[in-house]
């Protein structure tokens, strides 16, 4: 690979557009709900504070008497980030035949970006639903929210207290399905006298409403044929009418609590370009370095099925 100055140019521009392509696209859900906590090693492990040392005990002793000791536990969540790599070649010719400007090393960027954020968003996609590993699960309600009598507040609220009495931490965010999300819009639009309006409450609203602050809905496509086939299949990374309720810190750091996380090495994660001569073009790779851990899945309350 021979580095240029117009090469090291395009990295950086490279970079920040796959970083604002990420930042930007709400659908994505897998840093929302498993946050990148910056490690500087490869192989590690992420400590877990138990609720041992919040026993009642007595602490006031005479002076000559020994000091009490608490109760500990200190589990820990091993983690071991891997290499993701993908790229692709931009044709010397077919940057200049193209009239669009959409053939340009940025955009082959962000295509490459969005295959590498599918794969991952398929692996978020798995724990979401893992009620062995990931999630505890809550019954479906006996009243679908959608039927009459239906009460997803009551629903919220219960896998709020059933994650607050398990880490002693209150909840602030919701992940839903599309068709999930839609109906909440609906309820609360209805709930505020807009039930005449063609117009449906914000995702804010619902959030307000359930008492959470952030509700995203889960609806990334992906193309479901293989590698190499030409014909395209349309398909959801996830299947509908699911919901979950999770506790993540304000801000990600390996002694804090939370459901998922995602350790990332940031020197491994980069952006490159380099010129090809057969064909003549650019090769564009992106990497990451990163694993997906369920540090507490107590964390998470995974409602399945709260529409009919």
């Amino acid at each position: 690979m021979s580095i240029s100055i117009s090469n090291i140019q395009l990295m950086k521009g490279l970079t920040k557009a796959v970083d604002d392509y990420r930042n930007e696209q709400s659908q994505w859900i897998a840093d929302y709900v498993a946050p990148r906590i910056p490690v500087n090693i490869k192989s590690g492990y992420l400590p877990r504070f138990g609720r041992a040392s919040q026993k009642s005990i007595t602490g006031k002793v005479a002076a000559n008497a020994p000091t009490p000791r608490i109760d500990h536990d200190i589990s820990t969540t091993s983690y071991d980030c891997e290499v993701y790599r993908m790229g692709d070649v931009l044709p010397y010719e077919q940057e200049v035949f193209d009239d669009t400007g959409m053939l340009t090393a940025s955009a082959l960027a962000i295509s490459v970006s969005e295959a590498m954020q599918i794969e991952r968003e398929l692996e978020v996609a798995v724990k979401l639903i893992d009620t062995s590993n990931s999630v505890t699960s809550q019954s479906a309600p006996s009243t679908r929210w959608n039927a009459t009598g239906g009460d997803p507040l009551a629903s919220v609220a219960t896998a709020i207290g059933t994650i607050d009495d398990a880490i002693n931490r209150m909840p602030q965010y919701m992940l839903v399905t599309r068709d999930v999300g839609l109906y909440l819009r609906q309820h609360v639009a209805a709930i505020n006298g807009n039930g005449g309006n063609s117009s449906l409450a914000s995702l804010e609203a619902v959030a307000l409403y359930l008492g959470v602050k952030e509700v995203r809905m889960m609806r990334a496509g992906y193309n479901s044929a293989k590698p190499g086939v030409s014909t395209g299949v349309g398909a959801k990374v996830m299947a509908a009418n699911k919901a979950w309720v999770f506790y993540k810190p304000d801000q990600m750091s390996m002694f804090a609590p939370s459901w998922m996380a995602s350790p990332s090495m940031s020197v491994l994660s980069t952006v490159r370009a380099w010129d090809v001569n057969s064909p003549q073009g650019k090769e564009i790779e992106v990497r990451d370095c990163r694993d997906l851990v369920v540090v507490d899945k107590t964390a998470c309350v995974y409602i399945a099925t709260p529409l009919t």
